[in-house]
C-alpha cells in the first residue's frame, strides 16, 4: 500500500498492486477497526480507477477527519464515506 490515514479507531490503506489474473495493475484499498481488530478489502468499491495508468501509483497521501470521512490525492481524487 502506497498510502494510509487514521481517524479514532480506524485506519485506511490504499495503493496499487500487480495482478496476474487481471494482467496489470489494479486499485487496492483496505480498511482497518481497532475496535473489532479486523482489515475489510474495499477495493472492488474503486473499480478501474487504475485504467490507462502505466502502474496503479494513484495515491501517495490519505488523510481521515473521521471513520467517515478519508480522502486521497495523487493522480486522481478519492473519498470514502465510511462504506463506498
Amino acid at each position: 500500500m502506497n498510502a494510509v490515514g487514521c481517524a479514532a479507531s480506524i485506519c485506511m490503506a490504499a495503493g496499487g498492486a500487480f495482478s496476474e489474473i487481471a494482467n496489470g495493475s489494479l486499485a487496492m484499498a483496505a480498511t482497518w477497526d481497532a475496535a473489532t481488530t479486523t482489515w475489510t478489502d474495499v477495493s472492488p468499491d474503486l473499480g478501474n480507477l487504475c485504467a490507462g495508468f502505466n502502474d496503479c501509483s494513484w495515491t501517495s497521501l490519505m488523510t481521515c477527519g473521521s471513520p467517515a470521512n478519508c480522502m486521497s490525492f495523487f493522480k486522481t481524487f478519492f473519498a470514502w464515506n465510511g462504506s463506498t
